[in-house]
């Protein structure tokens, strides 16, 4: 597994039938009335969760419900960077391996009992012992111990310094819970989480297969600490119902007779709902995914970064964004997703790879790929400039990515042939190093998404370079935000420098909702701040 955001979802998890929704705070638009308390509120799910229970699954469906009814620690803000939410502050030791969090007082779980620091121990005790073989522990990193040191000061202690933690912190499956609640649930925590969290909202029922309910927890005690939100105080709804969708057209259908309140919406299905005023279409811009060209870094000629350059310059990413992703999506040249911390276009535009189909065919020239005039396909040494861009199937907007790509290369001399296949066999594949390039798309939320997919021996287990596993190390090790943020951005320079990838855009995250349906937007991770959410009548 791949620490809170499993491989399933790092590569699939936005794309097509997943994709999620957001307006910025700062562009929402202005209430004609204020704010109304009441109402239940229409959603879906696409699967059932598997369990509730934080410590039993990697689920994106099981974190999306989660989300709601548990809290963590600290939660990411809109810049990517950690904030408090039930603790109240942090210090970090001088060697990184020691983070000290001060928790709020007077916090209370959904049963009445504390918050407190024995609560978090506890915790984490629970996600580390083998005996609960948790799947998400991976998320802890190095992570040796955690003391609470009084009622409201805990330590957790690694054995070296790793950065990431504090996203893997604010994600629901380190979310804290109530001693007292889990000792009493025991095994039927997963499916009937009464009393154990302290979030907006708070469990009622749950029929399998067909629906969870979830209703307004009346001591939520969290919302004043939120900058990502307007609503201070309690949720305005009164409930949730999330119904059990498992196809997306039919969600959209559910939609559009007024059965869903908001769904995900496949670029196929915007048209329907633009310009239509008893829906809105939402859109967000900033988010956690990068669609790119990766390559067979053992295979002749892409192991040349020389190469890699030239087929950079020839791929027109605003074409990409206009054909295959429709115009949602924002041409991206650096290594980084648009809305991860250390994201900053300058890096693009001074080190990135555009679009230059000159300059590309120069650079080929001089490579010795020389243009055959009978055939129009560049040759060295007697081998035709014939390759394959591979992707997997079941998502037209990366097919049509690679077509595009097709069409460019051809532009320029180079024959390139597209190759569907499901994810599973194509990253099965990889590690053999039987192919050419790729397109690819991971999204992620945290700046260690560079460490993930670059750090020897790279996601492939195709790519090594010792200069780049110090920089990634460097920027992994450190726990200051803001510096942190420093070495990521002299890691991704070194990235662009060296072809490792060509990066092509972020692609938005798009949803319609009935014109009732007030604040909605997203947190960081993609996820609906559902305490800001209100029906107008």
């Amino acid at each position: 597994m791949i620490s809170a955001w499993n491989l399933r979802m790092l590569v699939l998890g936005c794309l097509g039938v997943a994709l999620a929704i957001t307006m910025p705070l700062s562009l929402a638009q202005p209430a004609s009335m204020p704010a109304q308390r009441g109402g239940t509120l229409h959603l879906a799910l696409g699967e059932d969760p598997d369990t509730l229970d934080p410590h039993a699954t990697v689920s994106l469906t099981s974190s999306q419900v989660q989300s709601l009814i548990y809290s963590p620690l600290v939660y990411i803000q809109s810049n990517g960077l950690p904030a408090p939410l039930a603790a109240q502050s942090w210090t970090i030791s001088p060697d990184g391996r020691a983070v000290t969090f001060k928790l709020r007082p007077g916090l209370k779980f959904s049963d009445g009992t504390p918050f407190d620091a024995q609560a978090v121990e506890y915790t984490f005790h629970r996600h580390m012992d083998p005996a609960t073989a948790s799947p998400s522990t991976n998320q802890l990193g190095p992570l040796q111990s955690v003391t609470a040191l009084n009622t409201l000061a805990v330590r957790f202690t690694f054995k070296e310094p790793y950065a990431p933690f504090f996203t893997s912190l604010a994600g629901s499956y380190l979310s804290i819970m109530s001693p007292t609640a889990a000792r009493k649930l025991g095994k039927g925590l997963g499916h009937n989480p009464v009393g154990v969290s302290a979030g907006p909202f708070v469990f009622k029922s749950w029929t399998p297969g067909s629906e969870i309910v979830l209703v307004r927890n009346p001591g939520y005690q969290l919302g004043p600490y939120r900058n990502d939100t307007q609503n201070k105080g309690l949720p305005y709804v009164d409930e949730l119902d999330l119904k059990v969708v498992p196809e997306v057209g039919t969600r959209i259908a559910a939609l559009e007779t007024g059965a869903l309140d908001i769904s995900a919406l496949t670029l196929e299905a915007v048209p329907r709902f633009l310009n239509n005023p008893r829906f809105q279409v939402i859109t967000k811009k900033d988010a956690n995914d990068l669609v790119f060209i990766e390559f067979d870094y053992k295979r002749p000629p892409f192991n040349d970064p020389k190469f890699r350059t030239a087929l950079g310059w020839a791929v027109d990413k605003q074409a990409i964004v206009r054909s295959a992703w429709g115009g949602y999506a924002t041409p991206n040249l650096t290594p980084m997703p648009v809305g991860d911390a250390g994201y900053d276009p300058k890096i693009g535009e001074q080190y990135g790879i555009g679009y230059d189909p000159k300059k590309a065919a120069q650079l080929f020239d001089e490579l010795g790929w020389k243009l055959n005039p009978q055939t129009k396909v560049r040759e060295k040494d007697g081998r035709a400039a014939k390759f394959t861009c591979w992707t997997y199937s079941g998502f037209e907007t990366v097919k049509r990515g690679c077509e595009v790509i097709q069409a460019n290369l051809k532009d320029v001399g180079i024959d390139v042939a597209v190759t569907l296949t499901d994810f599973g066999t194509m990253s099965g594949q990889m590690p053999k190093a039987q192919f050419d390039f790729d397109l690819m798309r991971w999204t992620y939320p945290d700046p260690t998404i560079l460490s993930l997919l670059f750090k020897t021996p790279g996601w492939e287990k195709l790519y090594s370079d010792p200069a780049l596993d110090v920089a990634l190390n460097r920027a992994d090790a450190t726990l200051d935000p803001v510096k942190r943020v420093q070495y990521v951005k002299a890691a991704e320079v070194m990235i662009l420098q060296k072809a490792v990838i060509v990066p092509i855009l972020t692609d938005w995250l798009i949803t319609g909702a009935r014109a009732q349906v007030q604040g909605l937007h997203l947190d960081h991770f993609g996820g609906i701040l559902y305490q800001d959410i209100w029906l107008k009548p």
